[in-house]
């Protein structure tokens, strides 16, 4: 389906392009160069959203909060989506949904979870080299968290019909509900 803004302005010629993105790489990189999300979570019958700083890797969503919060009422049921969006101006946009299940880290003495703890801990160190530290300025932030990503689905919109802007991205108007799996390692163990 594609929609066209031209009922409201008038001007076909003039109005957004909404697509989906061509390739899963897209996706990824859009995961990839950006650091603020949401999860998006149900839990009775409650929808509940929470921003949250993030690195993607290998896969998979490292990210923190504190410990004790939201994201505790997220083990009765793991099944979460999550969301990262970029914009340059009010038609050009990008935004990509994730959905997979969310584990809260722990250090332990088992050895394999203790070299994921490890892993998200050298990951999470990639946003902020402080993060975890002594010196850490969001010390309250000590839970671990890691979303295995299993399903993307991804939206854009160009303006002007579109034309691309100086950021060009590839993309083809909507047609279906585009949904990919993403062939990633379910061993969270493996570095």
């Amino acid at each position: 389906m594609q929609v066209h803004a031209a009922a409201l302005n008038g001007s076909i010629g003039d109005a957004p392009l909404l697509a989906v993105l061509a390739r899963s790489r897209e996706c990824e990189d859009i995961l990839a160069r950006n650091n603020v999300g949401r999860i998006a979570f149900a839990l009775q019958d409650r929808v509940s959203i929470i921003p949250v700083n993030y690195v993607y890797a290998d896969g998979c969503i490292y990210g923190r909060t504190a410990a004790g919060g939201k994201l505790r009422e997220i083990l009765r049921n793991r099944r979460i989506a999550f969301e990262v969006d970029e914009h340059t101006q009010l038609f050009e946009w990008r935004s990509v949904v994730v959905r997979g299940p969310l584990y809260l880290l722990d250090p332990s003495t088992d050895p394999s979870e203790e070299r994921i703890y490890t892993k998200a801990v050298r990951t999470i160190q990639r946003l902020a080299s402080s993060a975890l530290t002594e010196f850490d300025p969001t010390f309250c932030r000590d839970q671990l968290f890691i979303i295995r990503v299993v399903e993307i689905s991804s939206r854009s919109s160009q303006p002007a019909g579109g034309k691309q802007s100086s950021r060009g991205r590839s993309s083809r108007p909507i047609t279906a509900k585009p949904t990919w799996t993403a062939e990633v390692n379910t061993d969270l163990s493996e570095e």
